[in-house]
C-alpha cells in the first residue's frame, strides 16, 4: 500500500510539475486576455485562471494543471495519514508483544516499545505534523473549488464584497475542475 501511494503521489506531482498550467502565448497578451488570467512573477508567464506558484512542483498552478495539483495534495495527505497509522501500529504492536512475552504491565511495555521503536515515534510525529499541514492545505483547496475561487482571488479577498460570477454551486464547480470544463473563462 505504501509503495502504491508513493507511486501515485510521484505520478500526480510529476504531471502537475510538467503540465502546462495554461500559459497564454505572448501574442495574445495583453490585447485579449481571458478572464482570470494573471501574470506569474515567478515564471514570467501569463497563466489562464492562475491560482499560485507552487514551490513543491516548481510550476505555476492554473487551469491546465490544477486538478493534478489537487490530486498531488490529496494523495500526499492520504500518504501521511497512512504512514502515521503504520508508525502507531508498529509501536502498539511492539508494546503488545513486549507485554505478552516480557510479563510486564501495559504501561511498562509501552514505554519500552517507545524506546525500542524511537524511529517510528519520530517518523510518526513528523507525519502527524506534516500530514496536518498538508491536510489543511487540501481542505483550503476543497473550499476554493467549492466556491470557484483561485488562491490568488481568495488571498486578495476578491469576492468578499461582491458576488463571484464564476460560482455555479459546489457540484458544478467540482465538475468544472475535475472534468476540465471551461465554464469560467
Amino acid at each position: 500500500v505504501g509503495l502504491a501511494l508513493w507511486l501515485l503521489v510521484s505520478f500526480a506531482m510529476g504531471v502537475a510539475a510538467l503540465s502546462d498550467p495554461g500559459v497564454i502565448p505572448d501574442l495574445k497578451w495583453p490585447d485579449d486576455p481571458p478572464p482570470r488570467a494573471k501574470h506569474d512573477r515567478q515564471t514570467g508567464r501569463c497563466v489562464h485562471k492562475f491560482d499560485h506558484f507552487c514551490v513543491f512542483i516548481g510550476n505555476s498552478v492554473g487551469r491546465g494543471n490544477y486538478r493534478w495539483f489537487l490530486s498531488f495534495v490529496g494523495l500526499t495527505s492520504l500518504s501521511a495519514l497512512y504512514l502515521l497509522a503504520w508508525c502507531v501500529f508498529h509501536v502498539v504492536d511492539l508494546a503488545g508483544r513486549l507485554e505478552l512475552e516480557g510479563g510486564v504491565d501495559r504501561g511498562t511495555a509501552f514505554a519500552k516499545a517507545v524506546g525500542q521503536a524511537i524511529g517510528s515515534v519520530v517518523l510518526g510525529f513528523y507525519f502527524a505534523v506534516m500530514g496536518t499541514l498538508v491536510s489543511l492545505l487540501l481542505v483550503l483547496h476543497c473550499y476554493l473549488v467549492s466556491t470557484a475561487q483561485t488562491t490568488a482571488e481568495f488571498m486578495r479577498g476578491r469576492w468578499k464584497k461582491e458576488t463571484n460570477p464564476y460560482d455555479r454551486g459546489a457540484r458544478s464547480n467540482w465538475l468544472d475542475v475535475l472534468c476540465d470544463r471551461d465554464s469560467d473563462g
